[in-house]
């Protein structure tokens, strides 16, 4: 019972970056909402083309030991993309070969 209790008293990670945003003093009307959700969703698909390719690749970043490919990342290009939330600048990372297509 104690543990249930305390599992219910534990906030998510959401709900915690839902109270950060709400108590931002910059956030006064649901456009700013929309632009702090905006500041969140260009790092998160950020993050996610780097590990598609990590997972093409099959190594990490800096991990040159376990690269068993003569594939290797070749730098980024910048693309404008848009979104349910609006237009952002991303960069997509790029592997020497061409192979990689997010």
């Amino acid at each position: 019972m104690e543990r249930r209790k305390k599992e219910e008293k534990e906030e998510s990670n959401i709900e915690k970056l839902a109270r950060l945003i709400a108590r931002d003093p910059e956030v006064n009307t649901i456009k700013d909402v929309y632009e702090k959700i905006k500041e969140l969703v260009g790092p998160l698909i950020q993050g996610m083309l780097e590990a598609e390719l990590e997972d093409e690749l099959g190594y990490g970043k800096y991990d040159k030991e376990n690269k068993k490919t003569d594939n290797s990342r070749n730098g980024y290009s910048s693309k404008r993309v848009r979104t349910s939330v609006g237009e952002m600048e991303l960069k997509i990372p790029r592997d020497r070969k061409g192979e990689y297509e997010p």
